[in-house]
């Protein structure tokens, strides 16, 4: 961590070492740097995250947030929750394949590495820049996973209940789906498959991002939810969240690590305006899913 101008930089995966190098996982040497302007420009638009000490709002409703994927939450649910719920962040699938690590080419990584990297960006994002509370499942993903999908959904269902009956919850958010990744849609249809039990909850569905912004599977997911559930759209006006949200999506980089923090808040911002066109109006918004029940039984 290094203080600069009130501001506190911090990555759970960047380091500066005695000779003023930046180190990415204590391995891989990134650059040389020569004054405190270079690593604040540096860490702010490649590789970490700069950030004020956040204020919690004080707020009366309670969110568990099923998150398939570490960076889901941050990418697609925090439009809703800021400063509106006290939010629990229920990771499910965090093992996964080092394949997909942006950084492979450049650093020799284990699985167990990887899938620490993964938790430890999300835990960083929803505990210490927001002050929530991140826990995970740490399920292997099921494209690399050779067991029965039902025994995966009996063990998130049950993960579900345990938490409901623990904790104080008014407010439940589900992945929709979007482009039919099976991770997303095991936790959709375990979902589907107890909402007679979570009568008493509001639930929410969230579209995923990036996946969101291919219309043709929005669309498609969209009208096979919406022939399933009773669903209303809800609109977020994020004016006031984006610059935050776009700096926790930022910390991701393990995932991000070719898209700097200006270029990821022209992303963000393009995106809201295509739903504020969409949904005719002059507000910057996210849009979300009240389920209303089911439509019919399977």
């Amino acid at each position: 961590m290094v203080i600069l101008n009130n501001k506190k930089i911090f990555s759970p995966f960047f380091k500066i070492n005695d000779k003023n190098e930046l180190l990415y996982l204590g391995k891989q040497k990134i650059c040389k740097l020569s004054n405190d302007e270079e690593i604040n420009e540096y860490i702010l638009k490649n590789e970490g995250v700069i950030y004020d000490k956040f204020l919690n709002h004080s707020v009366k409703n309670n969110a568990l947030v099923l998150e398939p994927h570490s960076d889901d939450f941050a990418l697609s649910v925090l439009g809703c929750t800021l400063n509106e719920y006290n939010t629990t962040v229920l990771n499910i699938f965090s093992k996964t394949n080092p394949e997909y690590f942006t950084w492979k080419d450049s650093i020799s990584i284990s699985d167990s590495e990887y899938e620490k990297i993964r938790l430890d960006e999300s835990s960083f994002v929803v505990e210490r820049l927001l002050g929530q509370q991140f826990i995970s499942m740490r399920e292997k993903s099921t494209r690399i996973s050779s067991e029965d999908i039902d025994k995966i959904k009996n063990r998130i269902k049950n993960e579900i209940r345990l938490y409901l009956k623990h904790n104080l919850t008014d407010t439940i958010f589900v992945p929709m789906g979007i482009g039919n990744h099976p991770d997303h849609t095991v936790v959709f249809d375990s979902v589907l498959e107890i909402i007679d039990e979570l009568k008493n909850y509001e639930i929410i569905l969230y579209p995923e991002y990036p996946y969101a912004r291919c219309k043709k599977s929005y669309n498609e997911r969209l009208k096979y939810v919406s022939e399933r559930l009773n669903i209303t759209p809800m609109l977020k006006d994020i004016s006031g969240k984006l610059d935050l949200i776009v700096d926790c999506i930022s910390a991701f980089k393990s995932q991000f690590d070719d898209i700097n923090r200006n270029q990821m808040l022209a992303i963000v911002r393009e995106d809201c305006r295509a739903l504020s066109t969409e949904y005719k109006t002059d507000d910057i918004v996210m849009v979300y899913f009240n389920i209303g029940g089911k439509k019919y039984e399977n």
